[in-house]
Formats: structure tokens, C-alpha cells, sequence
């Protein structure tokens, strides 16, 4: 069963766009997109643009690692979209989203990889394995980004191919002490849909760890003790319909976001679905 929430989760709506019309859209969203760097190839610029009040506590939503998991960067612009649009259905988050955080989104970290549906840069390059290592143009200017914007919040949106896991839904966290947060999503997202979720559980060393949301816990916000640093993961392809697709990673930002205000504001989430 789909989660119900009237807005057109439409199957269409998840088609493939080449990165070039992704980038028109991007640059034609608000007007705050900033080229933050280039890619290896030197032929695609990296960009981040900013939705709701750029003084108030930072989101940092990002999409698109690997470009064989492109959906992730079409799901959070039809997120953002609906934000911006003011046709979002929960329109507590709406007028939260717009006036009291702000969103800043880099929806393609591996421009070449999306235009060519390959997992790896032109380099051959794993982006899991790079942070803390910083030998790509891509992840360093995803790193230069996000110690400027000073998030409160981290989410790394990707799909996973068939048979990766029993699960086809998972999600995970960083720092121990936004744990229950991951648990929240996975039990909510459970409730709603049907759908079991797996948590993956911490066993690298974050100080080690070539992972983005491992890093970006050991960085200091002005908002948080602790950064609330997560990865999501949908199956892509064989498991689900597009529609499917899109409505689950739709409900997973809206289960980000939500978390990662309450937990920003010390509401307590002890409530499921």
C-alpha cells in the first residue's frame, strides 16, 4: 500500500532527464544557485541553491553520488518544488521549510556519472570511500560547501540496485545520539507504507571512515550539539514501480526534514506513522 498524501506521485514524473536539463531547471529554480566547483572531466559545473530563509538554521539535502541512482536528484527537486510552489501537503512543514530553516540542496555530486547512468566519475572514483580522503574535485567542493553552510542537518539521498539487501528500504545515521532518529524514520515510513525498513547499524570509525555521513558528523553547527547526519536508501529498478519510487522518496525527505526540525527544536517524536 502506498502512503496517502495528495500530491502526484506520478510515474512519469521520474523519467530520466540528462544532466543538461537538470541544470536548467536548477539554475532557473529561485535564482540562489551557486556553482560550487567542477567536476574531474572539467565539463560540468557542481551546483547548490538555497530555499527558504538563508538566516535561519541550514538543511543540507544531497542527491546523486552515483549515476546510476539519478532518481534521488529528480525526487528532491520535485520535494523542493512542491516547497517552493506552496503546493506541499503538510503545510506545517511548508511554512517551517520556508520561514524558519533553510534548505540548501546539492542535487547532482557526480554530474558525470548521471549523464552516463555509471556509478563512478570520469576517474573511476567511489565517492564512499573518499571523504576524509578528498582526492576528487566533486567531493572536495562538496566539503568546502557544506563547512561554509554550517547545516544543523545532513541527508545523502541514494538508490540501491536489486538484491543489495533483504530490505528494499534503508536507512542510517551517524552520530549515536540521533540514532532514535533513524529509528523514528524507520518505524514511520513502516507505518505508512507497509513496507519493512532495516536500520544500518555504525561499525566504522567516523574519524576514519571515507563516508559523507561519518564526516559530516565530525563537523560543528552553531544550531546542534551533534550534527544529524543520515543516509537513505530506496531499491531502484526491479522492486518498485517508478511511482512507487517517487512516493517513497518523497515520504523519506518529509521524514527527514520533520526529524531533523524536531530534533533541532527538542520535540519529542515518541509517536509512529
Amino acid at each position: 500500500m502506498l502512503w496517502r498524501i495528495p500530491f502526484k506521485a506520478d510515474g512519469d514524473g521520474l523519467n530520466y532527464k540528462r544532466y543538461n536539463l537538470l541544470e536548467q531547471q536548477i539554475r532557473g529554480f529561485n535564482g540562489t544557485h551557486s556553482v560550487i566547483g567542477q567536476d574531474e572531466s572539467n565539463g560540468y559545473n557542481l551546483y547548490t541553491f538555497k530555499l527558504g530563509n538563508p538566516n535561519k538554521p541550514k538543511i543540507y539535502l544531497m542527491a546523486g553520488m552515483h549515476g546510476t541512482e539519478w532518481h534521488g536528484s529528480i525526487i528532491t527537486m520535485k520535494f523542493l518544488t512542491q516547497i517552493r510552489d506552496g503546493t506541499y501537503p503538510d503545510k506545517t512543514l511548508l511554512y517551517q521549510l520556508l520561514n524558519e530553516y533553510c534548505i540548501v540542496c546539492l542535487p547532482v555530486l557526480n554530474p558525470w556519472g548521471y549523464d552516463r547512468q555509471t556509478r563512478y566519475n570520469i576517474n573511476d572514483s567511489e565517492f564512499n570511500r573518499d571523504y576524509n580522503v578528498w582526492s576528487q574535485s566533486e567531493v572536495r567542493a562538496m566539503r568546502d560547501s557544506f563547512i561554509s553552510e554550517k547545516p544543523f542537518a545532513f541527508l545523502d539521498f541514494h538508490l540501491m540496485q536489486p538484491n543489495y539487501t533483504q530490505y528494499d528500504v534503508v536507512v542510517s545515521h551517524g552520530h549515536p545520539k540521533t540514532a532514535y532518529l533513524a529509528e523514528y524514520t524507520k518505524r514511520s515510513f513502516t507505518a505508512k507504507t507497509g513496507e519493512p525498513v532495516t536500520r544500518w547499524i555504525n561499525s566504522n570509525d567516523p574519524h576514519k571512515s571515507g563516508n559523507s555521513r561519518f564526516w559530516a558528523v565530525g563537523n560543528d553547527s552553531p544550531n546542534t550539539s551533534c550534527i544529524v547526519s543520515s543516509t537513505y536508501e530506496i531499491t531502484r529498478y526491479d522492486k518498485y514501480t517508478n511511482k512507487e519510487i517517487m512516493e517513497y522518496g518523497l515520504y523519506l525527505l518529509h521524514l527527514f526534514c520533520t526529524s531533523a526540525i524536531n530534533y533541532h527544536k527538542k520535540v519529542s517524536i515518541g509517536n509512529f506513522g
